[in-house]
């Protein structure tokens, strides 16, 4: 695709496998961080920042998951800082970058059960659309929204959480209805 002038679809199906591979659970080892690197490195000589950053919190997801860093919750380490990123970019780069690092915080939350932190990304996740054009994205993103909210709301009797979870379960419904076979585990759980 790059090699035919469609740039942005060419990194942003990079992104995609980097997103399907954590979707997939398939084993964080060196060779994902060193294609993660690859990417993040033909994003900056292509001008793509806004992917680069992307690729570099995928690449802290992924230490941050392995132990390897101060804060598993917080995206703040040797492959890329959350609060320093978003204050160099602004406008839509800067929501954009907001929703992907907060998809990955909503997940570390979730795993590593921080009550707090999947407050804040919830509070940061919810004014963003369920329907994603990037299918994979919005995979993880609601999943682990739903996960959260219905943690959150069951544990403290939030009828806000709980209407979020039911929204996302609804949505996972239709995706399952729709054919979706990676929707209809998601789906499951949260019926459950």
């Amino acid at each position: 695709m790059i090699s035919h002038g469609l740039v942005e679809m060419g990194i942003g199906s990079a992104m995609v496998y980097g997103l399907s591979y954590f979707a997939a659970g398939l084993p964080l080892n060196s060779i994902l961080d060193k294609k993660l690197a690859v990417y993040e490195r033909s994003a900056n000589e292509l001008g793509q920042k806004s992917f680069v950053s992307v690729f570099q919190a995928s690449r802290q997801f992924v230490l941050n998951l392995l132990g390897k860093s101060d804060n598993v919750v917080l995206l703040s380490g040797n492959a890329f800082d959350e609060d320093r990123a978003l204050g160099q970019i602004e406008g839509n780069s800067k929501a954009m970058l907001l929703r992907d690092a907060s998809t990955f915080r909503v997940q570390l939350a979730y795993i590593f059960n921080d009550t707090a932190t999947m407050k804040e990304m919830i509070e940061r996740l919810k004014t963003y659309p369920l329907f994603d054009l990037m299918t994979a994205r919005q995979h993880l993103r609601i999943t682990f929204l739903g996960l959260a909210a219905f943690e959150l709301g069951n544990r403290e009797t939030n009828k806000e959480y709980l209407k979020l979870g039911k929204s996302i379960t609804r949505v996972m419904k239709k995706l399952d209805k729709g054919g979706s076979a990676n929707a209809h585990p998601v789906y499951l759980s949260l019926e459950a």
